[in-house]
């Protein structure tokens, strides 16, 4: 378009994530925590945003089970994010809870089919009363 210029910044928030993973017979561990650092483009009403342009440190812990004759699978992930204000918008979006979980069936080795869910809740009405 003429006289239309658009200019993007980074490609994504910056993360850096130390976890430990163990496994027991049948079930897979993993703990996490995670840094978020702010570096992508984020403007309002400008769409897609890739980054959150928010600071944050994410925690959770992750398992999965799997049963060796038929390859079926059940995984779950239970994590805290704690999320700091974002500058550009001035808004706080607080701490939020998250849980995901799949069940799935190993087709060939490292090819998995499976359905999946993401549960997501703000926690801060929680945390402030």
């Amino acid at each position: 378009m003429p006289g239309c210029i658009l200019r993007f910044g980074g490609q994504g928030d910056i993360t850096i994530r130390l976890q430990l993973g163990w496994q027991q017979n049948d079930f897979a561990h993993l703990a996490y925590i995670q840094v978020v650092a702010p570096s992508a483009r984020y403007d309002t009403g400008f769409n897609p945003n890739i980054g959150l342009n928010r600071p944050g440190i994410d925690t959770g812990w992750a398992c999965s089970w799997t049963e060796k004759t038929s390859k079926l699978q059940f995984n779950g992930t239970f994590g805290i994010t704690f999320n700091f204000e974002n500058d550009a918008t001035d808004y706080d979006s607080g701490t939020d809870f998250h849980f995901e979980w799949a069940v799935g069936r190993e087709i060939i080795p490292g090819l998995v089919a499976s359905v999946a869910r993401v549960r997501h809740r703000n926690g801060s009405a929680f945390l402030c009363r």
